[in-house]
């Protein structure tokens, strides 16, 4: 027997969804609170939760019964409404008023919900709102695709007929992901003529060519720089890619390592900057490779591990080395000729600022300021493995090793005897063996490790130093000046 139970404030909703569940022999079960649903769920075995758009409700049910899919229901939603409530957990999105032949598939996709998901689908363009619209099922399975899509790392290729809403797509994927706090740029490559190409790309100065009456950056640094164009292997543009899309090596800037100089201040830059002309100007290298550099990992069988809001593994190789399932990443080191595999953590501090100021706040007496020294203190006390309690920091989804947007963070092995310092511990375990998988994957390709050189906020705290070195199974080093990213 399958049982649903329906969670609406509305009477006419609830009785609408529980005739509509009725005629395709499904037993249900209506609630109009909060309380009631939660002793249903408790005591009874349901196969499918139908709720209004209730976006704090919804995490606790996703946080408290994660197997069981949740189906939203709601009048009024906008596309925007519709992809956060997916992101939030719901397994779909269920306009009204809905057909009943639709409702009665959602409904069977849902409950069988370990199928395979639909395709990408394209939408409609609404040009003034610059939104997606739509209620029907199909356009629900695009919100759905485009909440799980947009907090993902991946490149996403959206293919349609002219006017059915690439560009839409593409906006609500970016508004939507973590990079909605840069750019977004749109360049219609078809709009662009020929002659034209290195400057909309790459900017041009005022008055460079007719009509050119203010400076422009160009798209690519609007876009902060990346090209996608980098032989990574060596270290040079690629000539294969750059043929693909038929673009002159000569457009592009030279390419040089971190420490070449490649000129000296202007004079308007040298007044700006309260140097002198002789400054010169170096290549120089992103966050991770330069702390690297700072801290000391130029050399092979040395990598820092660095605890901040996330975790990252650094580790400097001679060669060029990948990991076959895409797990690390690997990129030029800032180190003339050599490269750097790179594990990273979405939520590794970041659990525990979660733990800490949001879960125990309350912690009687003691300032903000010390809350976290106060609960590594109660951790400490703890033996090594929190009797039994594990945690998983999978708060915000997982890069390494598991790049998966949908994973989510849990404690497990709960009972009467653990206390507060207890689960702090398990905090602090769960993220550091959430860092010893990347350090598996280096070791696993071979990549030595000799020394750690930890860094970040991980570094400062001795119950966390002691930790890592124990389960890295390494000597943990601190350095007196520390260089982070």
């Amino acid at each position: 027997m399958t049982l649903v139970l329906i969670w609406a404030d509305d009477p006419a909703t609830s009785s609408a969804l529980a005739d509509s569940l009725s005629a395709i022999s499904y037993v249900q079960k209506t609630v109009h609170d909060r309380e009631a649903a939660l002793e249903i769920l408790t005591n009874q075995t349901i196969d499918l939760i139908l709720m209004g758009p209730d976006a704090e409700g919804l995490q606790r049910l996703q946080g408290d019964f994660p197997l069981i899919p949740i189906l939203v229901v709601a009048e009024e939603a906008g596309s925007d409404e519709a992809i956060e409530l997916v992101q939030a957990g719901a397994f779909d999105f269920l306009p009204m008023p809905y057909e009943e032949a639709d409702f009665s598939a959602l409904i069977m996709e849902a409950i069988a919900s370990q199928e395979d998901e639909p395709s990408f689908e394209t939408g409609v363009a609404n040009e003034e709102s610059n939104q997606l619209i739509g209620r029907s099922r199909a356009m629900g399975k695009v919100y759905r695709d485009i909440a799980k899509l947009a907090i993902t790392p991946v490149t996403v290729l959206v293919r349609g007929e002219t006017g059915t809403g690439k560009e839409l797509v593409a906006r609500a994927l970016w508004k939507h992901g973590h990079r909605s706090h840069r750019p977004l740029v749109v360049v219609n490559c078809a709009a662009i003529p020929e002659s034209m190409l290195e400057a909309i790309l790459f900017g041009y100065e005022k008055g460079a060519f007719t009509g050119a009456t203010a400076p422009n950056k160009g798209y690519i640094r609007a876009a902060c720089g990346g090209t996608l164009l980098l032989d990574v292997v060596k270290r040079k543009w690629s000539k294969k890619l750059l043929g693909k899309i038929d673009l002159d090596l000569d457009l592009l800037p030279r390419v040089v390592e971190s420490d070449e100089v490649t000129g000296t201040l202007t004079t308007q830059a040298a007044k700006s900057l309260g140097l002198t002309t002789d400054c010169k100007v170096v290549g120089g290298a992103g966050d991770c490779a330069a702390g690297a550099v700072g801290n000391g990992v130029v050399k092979k069988g040395v990598l820092s591990t660095s605890i901040g809001t996330s975790g990252v593994m650094f580790v400097h190789s001679d060669q060029p080395q990948y990991d076959a399932s895409g797990r690390l990443h690997t990129f030029c080191h800032a180190v003339n000729g050599k490269w750097h595999m790179m594990g990273v953590n979405l939520t590794s501090g970041g659990s525990l600022q979660w733990w800490v100021d949001s879960i125990i706040q309350g912690l009687a007496g003691i300032s903000p300021k010390k809350r976290y020294e106060a609960a590594t203190a109660e951790a400490a006390k703890i033996t090594a493995g929190s009797d039994g309690l594990l945690f998983l920091p999978y708060l915000n989804g997982e890069r390494t090793p598991h790049a998966d947007p949908n994973a989510r963070g849990s404690f497990v092995g709960m009972n009467l005897t653990h206390t507060r310092g207890h689960m702090t511990r398990s905090v602090m375990e769960g993220i550091t063996f959430a860092l010893r998988d990347s350090l598996d994957i280096i070791e696993s390709l071979d990549v030595p490790v000799r020394e750690i050189r930890a860094s970040g906020g991980g570094s400062k705290n001795p119950l966390w130093r002691q930790m890592q070195a124990d389960v890295f199974g390494k000597k943990i080093t601190t350095l007196k000046v520390e260089q982070g990213p």
